[in-house]
């Protein structure tokens, strides 16, 4: 039995050139130990660790699976198999996040052979420098690779993507703003993670419609989303904006949850070097 049969079999799906990437992954990792490099669940062991289902049950980006876990770390790696997100990868460690971290299973496949590319060669060297940081133990390198580093880019995404997900964020964008959540469901947590997700998938050329959330109403991790997004694209025009959000951060509101106003002022303080 290949590796998707039991997920698909109980209403699991897949996009299409991604079942075989998976049979393949399987096939190709099963055999490795590393305690700290992500690997695949069979499904009964996703099931057990898929607590998504109850708890965001609904969502409207869609549903996910964890497929992959970390045996000595509290960290799971899901796929959307539903909803406007399908086919892309999540990646929650500690604190819940259900914005998608990769644009598809063969972008996230690229960043893990990368990083268990660079686990051997810290295994056989001893050391391994990436920019400013010096390695000497593949489990550092893990753990920062997959779970310190908040956004990456693989790669530059293709016009046809880009487009593609500003049309899903639009609509979710409509959904997040009218509250038609399903009832008897955790409101504040799905407005919240919906919220995310509209944030990280709209286009950087896109920024100027999260200018109007900028304000004291917006949820506090919300603004911190929509602050480093705004940081990361080096979205200028958003600084009038971000500069009145800095003047009430830490009293009126908590940007990012911090009570220090940090976020806010180091956005103005890079928006203003642009």
């Amino acid at each position: 039995m290949a590796y998707c049969d039991e997920f698909l079999k109980n209403g699991i799906t897949f996009l299409e050139e991604d079942i075989a990437l998976l049979n393949d992954w399987y096939e190709q990792t099963k055999d490795i130990e590393d305690d700290f490099l992500p690997r695949l669940m069979c499904y009964e062991e996703a099931m057990q660790f898929n607590y998504y289902e109850k708890t965001f049950e609904g969502f409207p980006a869609g549903q996910m699976i964890p497929l992959w876990t970390v045996d000595y770390l509290s960290g799971a790696i899901s796929y959307y198999y539903s909803g406007p997100l399908k086919g892309m990868i999540m990646m929650e460690h500690e604190e819940t996040d259900l914005s998608p971290r990769c644009q598809s299973l063969r972008d996230f496949l690229a960043f893990y052979k990368k990083a268990q590319q660079v686990g051997k060669l810290i295994k056989q060297q001893g050391t391994y420098k990436e920019e400013k940081e010096i390695y000497e133990d593949a489990a550092d390198y893990y753990t920062h690779h997959f779970w310190d580093i908040g956004d990456y880019q693989i790669r530059e995404l293709t016009k046809e993507e880009k487009q593609g997900n500003y049309e899903k964020a639009i609509a979710l964008m409509e959904v997040w703003k009218e509250g038609n959540y399903p009832e008897n469901e955790p409101e504040d947590a799905y407005y919240q993670q919906l919220g995310f997700c509209v944030v990280k998938i709209l286009p950087d050329e896109y920024c100027h419609l999260l200018i109007p959330y900028l304000n004291k109403e917006e949820d506090d991790y919300v603004l911190g989303a929509i602050c480093r997004k705004i940081e990361a694209a080096k979205y200028y025009e958003a600084l009038e904006a971000v500069e009145a959000l800095a003047k009430i951060d830490g009293n009126e509101v908590y940007v990012d949850g911090c009570t220090n106003g940090f976020l806010t002022k180091r956005v103005c303080e890079a928006l203003r070097t642009i």
